[in-house]
């Protein structure tokens, strides 16, 4: 391979490396969407349960766990898709250290 094509290589992962940046970026504002909408419903579910009957305040409690529980469930996806953007990110830095090395070697 010719200098040119490693250089070109290395441009592409860092381009690739710059677009997983962005996503985990995007990501982390959904976590913090998802964590204020959490607190918000848990809010609103508190203010609901002090206001309700005996007989609808357990299954208001039982709602809001399931919802709690929605959100952790998207949280913690979210913070997969992270871990697996930044393991990404780590092998594009390696094959861009690969590139330069072959690169040295011609």
């Amino acid at each position: 391979m010719s200098k040119e094509m490693y250089l070109r290589e290395i441009e592409r992962q860092k381009d690739r490396i710059e677009l997983e940046k962005r996503e985990i970026e995007g990501y982390r504002k959904q976590i913090s969407n998802n964590r204020i909408q959490k607190s918000r419903s848990s809010d609103r579910y508190r203010d609901l349960i002090q206001r309700a009957s005996k007989d609808r305040k357990q299954s208001l409690r039982e709602q809001k766990s399931r919802d709690a529980e929605r959100f952790n469930r998207e949280i913690d996806s979210c913070q997969t898709k992270i871990a697996r953007c930044k393991e990404e990110i780590s092998r594009r830095r390696e094959a861009i250290k690969d590139a330069r090395e072959r690169m040295r070697k011609r």
